[in-house]
């Protein structure tokens, strides 16, 4: 199609000259305006998919504040103690965690990736009484605890 419109152009040039081009500047918009949208969003996608790569799968959000949740071999998930800390300030310190909860807490040499697993998280949010903390735990067992359970048992 594109080769015919090369064609008439060719011709229109021979009989009008440099009128041609205006005449088939609609004809070349209208073949070419696919191909470009489709160029622009595979961009787009692709440059998206790139700054998000380090998160990809493990982004979640109560709230506007953005939680990093990984998953083990296990189907278990981990949320990130400092980003817990940001929606929960009275958590209490990560070696009281571990004390109380040695399962459930994974220490680590730097202090941002220390992780509690979403289900001991939970269980320790059984006893919070704070609007905010019970609003948290309503989302964690909705969002987190429930759908990784799920994934284990059908495995």
């Amino acid at each position: 199609m594109v080769l015919g419109a090369i064609g008439f152009n060719l011709l229109a040039w021979q009989w009008m000259g440099a009128m041609s081009l205006a005449i088939c500047s609609p004809m070349y918009a209208f073949l070419l305006t696919r191909p470009i949208l489709s160029l622009l969003s595979q961009t787009y996608q692709a440059i998206r998919a790139l700054a998000f790569r380090r998160v990809s799968g493990r982004h979640f959000e109560h709230r506007g504040t953005m939680l990093d949740i990984v998953d083990d071999d296990a189907g278990h998930r981990w949320l990130s103690l400092n980003d817990v800390r940001k929606i929960i300030p009275g958590l209490p310190s990560a070696q009281s965690l571990l004390h109380r909860y040695p399962d459930g807490v994974r220490m680590s040499k730097h202090p941002a990736a220390s992780r509690i697993q979403a289900e001991t998280l939970a269980r320790y949010l059984d006893t919070a009484t704070a609007p905010d903390s019970l609003r948290f735990k309503h989302w964690l067992d909705r969002e987190v605890v429930f759908p990784a359970r799920q994934r284990r048992e059908r495995s």
